[in-house]
């Protein structure tokens, strides 16, 4: 009877240690698809301007000529790739979500 008891006593201590595990198991399995469901939101919200700005740019109506106020001479307004034009810099290329 001694040794029946005591491998039931083991087996109830081993189920203990499964649940414990199985417990912790699936708390960090719900924390990665909890982290892993963020991150992709978060992506997905960071990449979508620039995907939404290359398809109206196939359409070719998404850039519009437009001053830049801080280059104000010539030689740094064309150094940076852009033109000089009427005393002004321009950018051939400017996005209006900038």
């Amino acid at each position: 009877m001694v040794s029946v008891n005591s491998k039931l006593a083991k087996n109830i201590g081993r189920t203990k240690k499964n649940q414990k595990l199985s417990t912790v198991n699936n708390l960090l399995c719900t924390g990665l698809s909890i982290t892993a469901i963020a991150c992709t939101y978060a992506t997905i919200r960071a990449i979508s301007p620039f995907i939404v700005s290359s398809v109206s740019a196939a359409s070719g109506s998404s850039f519009q000529p437009t001053s830049i106020m801080w280059l104000t001479n010539q030689s740094e307004c064309e150094r940076s790739g852009r033109y000089w034009y009427d005393k002004q810099c321009w950018d051939a290329e400017h996005q209006p979500m900038f």
